[in-house]
């Protein structure tokens, strides 16, 4: 991973917000674009690298979302 706690970061899409790693979805899903600050992680769960993620924009809770498909390396977080 390149991705470290305090990094900045940014959504490449439509992206889950979990209560934990791997865990149960809160019913949040960001937009591509939406930027938020990693706060804690990397934690492994299943077969994903998860980071917890204060969101910036009003509404999203802080939660965990994966860092990238580990099957495709399609990545859903960027720098």
């Amino acid at each position: 991973s390149t991705l470290n706690v305090g990094d900045q970061i940014s959504a490449v899409g439509g992206l889950n917000i979990r209560s934990s790693p791997g865990g149960a979805l809160t019913g949040s899903v960001t937009q591509a674009g939406d930027t938020g600050r990693i706060t804690a992680g990397p934690t492994t769960s299943g077969s994903f690298i998860w980071w917890q993620i204060y969101w910036d924009r009003a509404g999203l809770p802080t939660g965990w979302s994966a860092e990238l498909d580990p099957e495709t390396g399609t990545r859903f977080l960027n720098k």
